[in-house]
C-alpha cells in the first residue's frame, strides 16, 4: 500500500469521535448522526501493526430521546491512488427523462494529493443492475489538469436511450463508473 492514501470512512459514531492512528492524533467530528473521513496515510506504518484508536464521548452530547453511544453503523477502510475521485465527489442528476431517452448529467471532483501537476481523461459509463449488467450509455472523455495537491471538477453527460424506470414492481436500477 506504500504509494497509496488510505482513509478510514465513518457513516456514523455517537458522538464527539476522536481519533488517534499509532499514537497520532488525525482529528475530531462532534457530530453523530453525520458520516466522516480521516486520512490515515502520513501515520501508516507500513510492513508493521497499526493500531487505530476511536474515543466517543457523549458526556455533553447526550440528549433525553437518544441516550446510546458508540460505533452504531459501517466503518470502511478506503484505499485510493494519489489521483482520484474526491470524497463525495461525484454527483448525478437526470434533469430530462422520458420514455425515448435519459439524460444523466454527472460532476466530477478529482483530487490530486501528489506532488506534481496531472493530466487525467475522465468519462462516465451507465450500466443496467440486471443479470446481464449491460452498459447502455457512455459521457464523451474530458480531460483534466489537476494542480499538485489540488482538486479539479468537471461536468459530464451521457444519455440512456429507452430508460426503465423504477417502480415498486419494477425496481429497475442504474449503476455509474
Amino acid at each position: 500500500d506504500e504509494g497509496k492514501r488510505l482513509f478510514v470512512d465513518f457513516d456514523g459514531a455517537m458522538a464527539y469521535a476522536q481519533i488517534w492512528l499509532n499514537g497520532q492524533y488525525l482529528g475530531t467530528w462532534p457530530y453523530g448522526y453525520n458520516s466522516f473521513r480521516m486520512e490515515l496515510t502520513p501515520h501508516l506504518k507500513y510492513g508493521q501493526e497499526n493500531v487505530l484508536a476511536v474515543r466517543l464521548d457523549t458526556e455533553k452530547w447526550d440528549s433525553r430521546w437518544y441516550p446510546g453511544a458508540g460505533i452504531y453503523r459501517h466503518v470502511w477502510l478506503v484505499r485510493t491512488s494519489p489521483v482520484h475521485v474526491g470524497h463525495w465527489g461525484t454527483y448525478v442528476t437526470t434533469p430530462q427523462l422520458t420514455d425515448a431517452a435519459g439524460t444523466a448529467n454527472v460532476e466530477v471532483t478529482v483530487d490530486n494529493q501528489s506532488e506534481a501537476t496531472v493530466k487525467a481523461t475522465i468519462r462516465a459509463d451507465i450500466y443496467e443492475l440486471d443479470d446481464a449488467g449491460a452498459k447502455v450509455a457512455s459521457s464523451p472523455d474530458s480531460a483534466l489538469e489537476i494542480p499538485a495537491g489540488g482538486r479539479t471538477t468537471t461536468a459530464l453527460a451521457a444519455t440512456v436511450a429507452n430508460p426503465k424506470r423504477w417502480d415498486i414492481t419494477a425496481p429497475n436500477r442504474y449503476l455509474l463508473r
